[in-house]
């Protein structure tokens, strides 16, 4: 019989919290120490590491870019938008999807409670959580995704019309997020992730739009 490495969840969950700070060198004494033990021999989260440092990547080359009005002004605008000024921010939504489908239905209200009273997460959380429509289905079944290729940051004020937009048009689905810094991570369209990363950008609801894939262009 094979013995599989059991993961405490609760640690799990605290170090997934705690990778923002840790990319960017704000962890000391027992949190570091218990990032850096965990991160020695749990792959999911050093997987979620690396999405994480892209994406401190891209925000410093949004803060360099000269773009200040339409980069940095903007971002700064979305973090300082959490009400707490260092809020804990979920785990990837492929396991938090997978915790929606195990858990108990109090449990899934209750998180949709939780997330009402802001607006933008709401609105994303409805989109990724409501059914898939025919034409979605036909487009799952026809062109595959290629998961984790792009990060976006949307407009605190974007509507629900403004972000199916900016999806549909671009052919991504929302498979992550938010990081600390409201952040989603999204799949892509395999073959056309160039064009689905230059049409997000012209979506006015979108602030960022960078790829997470390894020497993939800009």
């Amino acid at each position: 019989m094979s013995k599989a490495k059991v993961v405490h969840l609760d640690s799990h969950q605290e170090v997934q919290a705690l990778l923002p700070w840790y990319v960017t060198q704000r962890l000391s004494g027992e949190e570091l120490v218990r990032v850096v033990m965990h991160l020695a021999d749990c792959p999911r989260c050093q997987a979620d590491l690396d999405i994480e440092r892209k994406l401190q990547a891209a925000h410093l080359q949004i803060a360099t870019s000269g773009d200040v009005e339409r980069g940095f002004a903007k971002l700064r605008a979305r973090i300082t938008s959490h009400h707490a000024p260092r809020q804990r921010p979920l785990t990837l939504a492929q396991r938090l999807r997978s915790d929606w489908r195990d858990g108990a239905a109090w449990m899934r209200w209750a998180v949709v409670a939780q997330f009402a009273t802001v607006p933008l997460l709401a609105i994303v959380l409805a989109l990724w959580l409501l059914p898939s429509s025919p034409a979605d289905s036909y487009r799952g079944l026809g062109a595959s995704v290629t998961a984790g290729s792009a990060v976006v940051m949307f407009k605190p004020d974007a509507t629900e019309q403004d972000i199916r937009r900016a999806l549909t048009r671009s052919g991504a689905r929302l498979i992550g997020g938010p990081t600390v810094t409201g952040a989603y991570v999204l799949g892509l369209p395999a073959g056309r992730q160039h064009a689905a990363l230059t049409e997000l950008r012209t979506q006015s609801a979108v602030v960022l739009a960078e790829s997470l894939d390894a020497g993939s262009q800009p």
